[in-house]
């Protein structure tokens, strides 16, 4: 089989994921159209198959052999929706799927906002590589939490309390060797049972015993879609082909600066590895060879920046790196609090959480907002004005760039 592979680049999930954790998200979940002019390339039986791609994974990653238990959305970290500090009013959640609220932590990608019942959850497989899982709603459904909803199935196993409990409109994983930056993602969109998530290896579909409590019973177990869609999925029926994301996908857009996604979005409980620094991003498969030769991962930095005559090294990129798609050109904005990512509440807009870059100290958390924002402007806005003018043209005088795609 030969395709095409597409220029077309598209929002990339993930996001979200920070700190948030994200993998790509498509924008539908059809087989993508085909761009005539782009280079053809024979699919490799790994590119057709998720399987055979995860097993691949495992080999070039380092994790051969490691038993991976099956995910549980539910066992990942909830991410909470608050306003002002407080759980929302029914009220007030219908004026935030109105869009005419905002919330405290808007998730970074634009279209997901406020919206609510997320989970984030990290495994480490081995000392070298980790997993991450982030389960995505994309709608506002309930104001319900986890509790509420274990709680509401406790009471009435209905169908539609299973799957407001279990179901979530995309999923996203991403493996990532942080000793050799070998990394995988897996993405899947559309509305999918999100209590057993075995690795994508793995071909057969689970059995009842294996699934996760609350299993279907009642109403929700004599339910022939509940069946299907909870017994009779594998991996080829869950996730995307890697020949589909890499025509539809560029995860790297997003995820610009290693695997892995920080921002405020991503729940306390939850560990999201740092990208390591001097350590590649390599996107394993062959399939994958248009996002490393059109897009090569590319940190920006800059020469020292000059404050008042004294010479200051480039301090927004002294502990991570800063990657030159979305990093450049929208996260840089919304960590440092001149741009938000959707509406958001009056606690959200209070300097000290809209300004999550650099990391407070002790003495920054005691200012006042008015000190705050004057400290932040006298040390570290030299240095963002550098950078952005670098992202905004890194072949100008004293703008340095450093591939790490190899």
């Amino acid at each position: 089989m030969r395709v095409r592979t597409s220029k077309m680049i598209l929002i990339c999930a993930s996001l979200a994921v920070a700190a948030a954790v994200t993998a790509c998200n498509l924008i539908n979940h059809h087989e993508p159209d085909i761009n005539p002019s782009a280079p053809t390339i024979t699919l490799q039986p790994e590119d057709k198959d998720v399987s055979k791609y995860a097993e691949l994974c495992r080999q070039e990653l380092g994790f051969v052999g490691v038993n991976i238990p099956p995910l549980n959305c539910l066992d990942g970290g909830e991410v909470p929706l608050e306003i002002d500090g407080k759980s929302p009013s029914e009220e007030q959640y219908k004026l935030l799927s109105e869009g005419k609220i905002g919330c405290d932590n808007p998730s970074w990608l634009h279209e997901a906002g406020c919206i609510n019942y997320n989970f984030v959850l990290h495994r480490a497989v081995n000392d070298s590589v980790d997993l991450a899982l982030v389960c995505r709603s994309r709608h506002y459904t309930s104001l319900k939490n986890k509790q509420s909803r274990l709680a509401a199935y406790s009471a009435d196993s209905s169908v539609a309390n299973f799957k407001a409990l279990f179901y979530f409109d995309s999923l996203g994983i991403i493996v990532s060797n942080k000793k050799t930056g070998k990394t995988c993602f897996f993405d899947q969109v559309d509305p999918v049972y999100g209590g057993f998530i075995p690795f994508p290896d793995r071909r057969e579909a689970p059995s009842i015993e294996e699934l996760p409590l609350p299993r279907p019973s009642g109403e929700a177990a004599l339910d022939a879609a509940i069946k299907w869609e909870v017994l009779d999925v594998t991996p080829q029926k869950t996730w995307k082909k890697p020949y589909q994301m890499a025509v539809v996908d560029r995860c790297t857009i997003c995820h610009d600066s290693g695997p892995w996604k920080h921002t405020p979005w991503i729940p306390d409980g939850v560990k999201i590895p740092p990208n390591p620094t001097g350590v590649p991003l390599i996107v394993i498969g062959p399939i994958f060879e248009e996002w490393r030769v059109m897009f090569e991962p590319t940190a920006i930095t800059t020469d020292p920046v000059v404050i008042n005559g004294r010479s200051e090294s480039q301090l927004c990129t002294a502990c991570h790196r800063i990657g030159r798609e979305s990093t450049c050109k929208v996260f840089m904005d919304y960590a440092a609090g001149l741009k938000n990512p959707s509406l958001m509440s009056k606690q959200g807009l209070e300097p000290h959480r809209r300004r999550t870059m650099p990391p407070q100290t002790n003495e920054t958390k005691s200012m006042n907002d008015a000190d705050f924002i004057k400290d932040w402007d006298t040390r570290f806005k030299p240095h963002f004005d550098a950078l952005k003018r670098c992202c905004d043209n890194p072949k100008l005088p004293g703008c340095r760039t450093e591939p790490f795609g190899r």
